[in-house]
């Protein structure tokens, strides 16, 4: 796709150094960033149905890191709810 550019374009360039980030511990992130970065090289060839469907992929990605978020969120407070009952438990004792 980038090929399709010309390879001293600003666009070329811009997209390049966009691809080639990397978000440490956060493959979510990086695959979300990725297929945005995608999306933009379709927006700079008019290329607007790839586009689209390019940025509908990295939505995907950023509701699952969403959606983990809360799952460890949840999880975080069932644990919290169950030490202060074990430790409420126990000053009855």
């Amino acid at each position: 796709m980038a090929a399709k550019l010309p390879q001293e374009s600003e666009q070329a360039i811009e997209i390049s150094k966009k691809a080639d980030i990397k978000i440490k511990d956060e493959p979510h992130i990086e695959q979300a960033y990725l297929y945005a970065t995608k999306s933009l090289a379709h927006q700079y060839l008019n290329d607007w149905k790839s586009a689209e469907k390019s940025m509908k992929q990295s939505m995907k990605f950023l509701n699952g890191l969403e959606y983990k978020k809360e799952e460890k969120l949840q999880a975080k407070e069932i644990s919290s709810e169950f030490w202060k009952t074990k430790i409420y438990s126990s000053n009855r004792t």
